[in-house]
């Protein structure tokens, strides 16, 4: 099987950064990727820690010691379910490198999906910004519910409006520029044909996508 070292004439120099991270040796490359995901993870937690934050004083106090709890245990959550996502995406990425060109390029695969995350930490860079300059008033419509039910509807009603709602629009914005970098760095490191690069990221979104919905029915049910 070819070696995974990376011909960097393949990364155009388009830019003296993306240059500058296809002349890395595989580790330095590996450890610049597992730096930037490790930054979006912190500031995902940092994020939903301070929205939550904003969230809680309108609780009703009946309501507050489970919310509570739940609340930062929902934040752990989230985080561990980006790291899983992110490792499947990965195997399955070096899975198809392997299958659709010969190629074992799952070192330096994981390194430039890591840093195809930059997009989304702009986007977090900004949302803190926003919750810095929210004063939580969005949230005073929590106060009128009595139970948990109440209490969730409430907070659906009160993310969907305002300055958090239109971020909602930009993180999913954010993901799909890092889902064609991904697509671009599998082309560039294993040789894939562009479109097969696609076939493969895009075929990932769907099972994904399948897979939550199939646990939000369970859950739901």
């Amino acid at each position: 099987m070819p070696s995974e070292r990376i011909d960097s004439r393949r990364f155009p120099r388009v830019s003296r950064p993306i240059a500058w991270f296809a002349a890395l040796p595989t580790s330095d490359l590996v450890f610049c990727g597992l730096l930037m995901f490790g930054t979006h993870l912190a500031l995902m937690l940092i994020n939903q820690v301070a929205l939550f934050r904003q969230l809680y004083p309108s609780v009703p106090v009946a309501l507050r010691p489970g919310v509570s709890w739940g609340m930062y245990g929902a934040a752990v959550v989230n985080v561990l379910m980006e790291v899983l996502v992110f490792l499947a995406g990965w195997v399955w990425l070096a899975g198809s490198s392997v299958l659709l060109a010969g190629r074992d390029v799952a070192r330096p695969l994981f390194g430039w999906l890591g840093l195809a995350y930059a997009p989304v930490i702009v986007y977090s860079l900004v949302m803190s910004v926003v919750l810095l300059m929210s004063d939580g008033s969005a949230f005073a419509g929590l106060a009128a519910a009595s139970t948990p039910r109440e209490l969730v509807d409430a907070t659906r009603v009160a993310m969907a409006r305002g300055p958090v709602s239109i971020m909602g629009d930009v993180r999913w914005a954010a993901y799909a520029v890092t889902a064609s970098l991904a697509v671009e760095a599998m082309h560039r490191v294993s040789a894939v044909p562009r479109i097969r690069a696609v076939g493969a990221v895009g075929t990932f979104i769907l099972l994904l996508i399948t897979v939550g919905h199939l646990v939000g029915d369970v859950g739901g049910s």
